[in-house]
């Protein structure tokens, strides 16, 4: 993962995003970003085939990444997107508040 800390992106006067915005979020390699325009709820989402110990590494590194280094988008919430779950890693995300989104339980 690789961030650049010298673009930081504001929202203009018209609403749009400064010309930073893009380039900036171009980098970052979560596999999504989700920021309302009143960024009253910012998520970032890993997505998986399978819950794992990788995907939990990478959450947890990303949202502490983005926040030092984007610090105007608050507090993130984290979550992992996997079409399998694994009711052994659960407990671990819920303990450190990552939300699992599966579409089957393994």
């Amino acid at each position: 993962m690789y961030l650049q800390k010298q673009l930081s992106p504001e929202l203009g006067e018209d609403g749009n995003w400064t010309e930073g915005y893009w380039g900036a979020w171009g980098i970052v390699f979560a596999d999504c970003l989700v920021v309302p325009k009143d960024f009253s709820s910012n998520w970032v989402i890993e997505i998986k085939e399978r819950l794992n110990y990788e995907a939990i590494g990478q959450i947890l590194v990303y949202r502490d990444l983005l926040e030092e280094d984007y610090p105007w988008l608050g507090s993130l919430k984290i979550g992992i997107a996997c079409l399998y779950g694994d009711n052994r890693l659960e407990p671990t995300c819920e303990k450190y508040g990552i939300e699992v989104f599966t579409l089957r339980k393994f």
